[in-house]
């Protein structure tokens, strides 16, 4: 039997009564372990519930209806909780799936129900109308069941995900700050001596160092946008953009001629690219292949490259503060070139200790990019189930 068209009206229950708003004055003198939800999701705990049940909360007002293909637009709670009035509150009647219902709603584009305005809004009216294709319940549970089984694989991935970046942070901390003796050993000072140089306690054997004394540094520039012939496909043009969180900058949003890229200061590979003006100032990446970046970047191009690694890692962690202080001076956060030559990070003496380092540290990096990778593909693949599942295209055994 093929899939049959109904309105929310015909297979939900809408339980919008049972709604009730609490501002943030009353929930904070009613901290509790029940969660309060709005419109996309928890917004409190409290210490008073409403519902005890398996429900579908849709936005009201304020959802993500207009990036529906890649955020959810409704979200699935169980349990004791509260709900306030910027979500629909749903359940399936007896003869339909919940879970069904809940992947048919999650991603699905109702921009045709949203009335405009300041802030997009969901009526109720609307919501009744918008048409769902559900097969027989016993079909639609096993589609349920397909979906959850992949959505409990993303949730699993995530937290491990999660887990390893803990130890990387965890990690970072300790080599960057304490480093490893000739045994292999992270230093304690029950164990080494420690000494303050520069106004940071590092291990006897490590010095600190000025960014000026580890290489160039170069403040990158913008060709003229008018001479269009500048601008091409053959170098990445580096914009605090396209700084992500990412160790290496993939792309860039525009690339340059060459004869736009002979106007610019080159970085090589290994570069390490700083934003040092606006709001996003002090991300850090490196650079992949040989590129250029705009005024806004300042790049240290290393004297030894096989350090690189090594002073992205230590930029990230003793940057931050110093760019946050030195840009805390300025009418508009900026950190020129030379303040930015003259910070500071703390590197060991020894080489050799410097790529252990960066080895340890990459270890980690790779498992947590491996599940990175792993998570992605289990999106595209619940994606993929989804397109296939809640249209009758591919049709499951019951």
């Amino acid at each position: 039997m093929s899939f049959k068209e109904f309105t929310i009206d015909n297979c939900c229950y809408i339980l919008n009564n049972l709604r009730f708003p609490i501002n943030s004055e009353q929930r904070f003198e009613m901290k509790g372990e029940y969660p309060y939800y709005g419109a996309n999701g928890v917004q409190d705990y409290i210490n008073k519930w409403k519902f005890d049940d398996d429900l579908i909360l849709i936005a009201e007002d304020g959802g993500n209806f207009e990036q529906y293909s890649f955020k959810p637009i409704a979200y699935r709670v169980k349990g004791k909780c509260w709900v306030n009035n910027h979500a629909h509150v749903l359940k399936a009647k007896e003869d339909f799936s919940q879970g069904f219902i809940f992947y048919s709603l999650e991603h699905k584009n109702i921009l045709f129900f949203i009335a405009g305005g300041t802030r997009s809004k969901l009526t109720q009216n609307e919501l009744k109308k918008i048409t769902l294709n559900i097969p027989l319940k016993n079909e639609a549970e096993r589609i349920r069941e397909i979906l959850e089984a992949t959505d409990e694989a993303i949730g699993h991935t995530e937290s491990l995900i999660a887990k390893y970046q803990r130890i990387k942070t965890g990690l970072m901390q300790d080599l960057l700050t304490k480093g490893i003796d000739e045994n292999g050993n992270i230093r304690s000072k029950e164990t080494h001596k420690f000494v303050v140089r520069n106004g940071i306690e590092v291990p006897e054997e490590w010095e600190v160092f000025n960014l000026k004394d580890l290489g160039n540094i170069v403040t990158g520039f913008t060709p003229v946008v008018k001479q269009i012939d500048n601008y091409g496909d053959d170098y990445c043009f580096i914009t605090p953009s396209d700084v992500t969180e990412n160790q290496f900058i993939q792309t860039t949003a525009r690339k340059l001629s060459h004869k736009g890229f002979e106007l610019c200061r080159h970085l090589p590979e290994n570069s390490v690219c700083v934003v040092c003006i606006g709001s996003t100032i002090g991300k850090i990446a490196m650079v992949k292949e040989l590129s250029t970046s705009n005024q806004q970047i300042n790049s240290l191009i290393p004297t030894d490259f096989h350090l690189s690694v090594y002073y992205y890692y230590s930029m990230m962690l003793y940057l931050g503060s110093q760019l946050r202080r030195e840009a805390g001076l300025q009418a508009v956060p900026i950190v020129n070139k030379s303040s930015f030559s003259k910070m500071i990070i703390p590197v060991p003496k020894n080489k050799e200790e410097s790529l252990r380092i960066i080895n340890l540290i990459n270890e980690v990096q790779q498992v947590f990019e491996t599940y990175n990778k792993y998570l992605k593909k289990l999106h595209s693949l619940k994606a993929g189930l989804m397109q296939d599942l809640l249209s009758g295209k591919v049709r499951v055994k019951i």
